[in-house]
């Protein structure tokens, strides 16, 4: 695994993370696609989308593949 991965470390309520189904600990793997080494990467990522854009967000939850839809 890596572990510089960003890892979720809070989940604002009504936010777009809850909306999607992001838990504490979820660790970010993919963002649309994209491979997510390290958290200045997905700030990078974040930056090719704008506000309302639905994005695939490949995580690891308790070592488990997953994919949830952000918008």
């Amino acid at each position: 695994p890596n572990l510089d991965a960003p890892k979720v470390t809070e989940v604002n309520k009504d936010s777009p993370a809850e909306k999607a189904g992001f838990l504490v600990d979820d660790v970010l793997t993919k963002f649309d696609g994209k491979v997510v080494k390290n958290f200045d990467e997905l700030i990078k990522h974040l930056g090719t989308r704008k506000a309302g854009d639905e994005v695939a967000v490949d995580i690891l939850r308790a070592e488990k593949p997953l994919t949830l839809k952000v918008t």
